[in-house]
C-alpha cells in the first residue's frame, strides 16, 4: 500500500494543474452538501460522503 499511496503523490505533484482544475470544479458545486443535510446527513457525514463521491470520480479521471 505504501509503494502505490507514493506513487499516486508523485503523480499528483507532477500534475498540478491538472488536480487544480478538477479542484475547481468540485468547488463550484456549493449545493450538494445542502442537499445531503436535506437528506438526513449531518454536516460531517455530508462532506465524508462528498470526498468519497468525488474521490470516485477522480479515480475514474485517473483511470482515463
Amino acid at each position: 500500500m505504501e509503494i502505490k499511496h507514493g506513487l499516486l503523490l508523485e503523480h499528483a505533484k507532477k500534475n498540478k494543474t491538472h488536480y487544480k482544475k478538477i479542484i475547481e470544479i468540485i468547488d463550484q458545486d456549493r449545493n450538494s452538501k445542502d442537499e445531503l443535510m436535506t437528506a438526513g446527513y449531518t454536516e460531517d457525514e455530508a462532506f465524508k460522503t462528498l470526498f468519497i463521491l468525488n474521490g470516485a470520480f477522480l479515480s475514474i479521471l485517473a483511470g482515463k
